[in-house]
């Protein structure tokens, strides 16, 4: 089932369990990583990689593969996306179904950081 990255993090602390992350670049790697994690009875965070949600579609496809997918499973998952960079699609991703975004502002200024990050914070209702 699809759920938020919260609850993941909520229940899996409440057991006293861990959380695997995959990190994936194809769709044969979210199918393979679902069963993996169904054998074990383990929640998931799907982490896709700005490039990769860059390369092969926009968040709203993605997503709707990941949430598709995620109904059929037994175990909760979520998705995070990392290295986000684009305010643009990083804020499509997120209104289309991603519950995390981690955003990539190394190439900033140090002083720079902290401001650039604010509006991406601010995405959500």
């Amino acid at each position: 089932m699809y759920v938020t990255m919260k609850k993941i993090l909520y229940d899996a602390n409440k057991k006293f369990n861990s959380v695997i992350l995959s990190s994936v670049i194809n769709l044969e790697l979210v199918l393979s990583t679902i069963m993996a994690v169904q054998e074990e009875n383990a929640s998931i965070i799907i982490n896709i990689g700005y490039g990769q949600m860059s390369k092969h579609g926009d968040g709203r496809i993605i997503s709707g593969i990941v949430r598709m997918l995620a109904a059929r499973a037994t175990v909760s998952m979520a998705m995070n996306i990392v290295h986000g960079k684009d305010y643009k699609k990083v804020t499509h991703a997120f209104r289309h179904g991603f519950f995390s975004i981690m955003i990539d502002v190394s190439e900033c200024p140090p002083r720079q950081r902290g401001s650039d990050t604010l509006p991406f914070s601010e995405c959500h209702d």
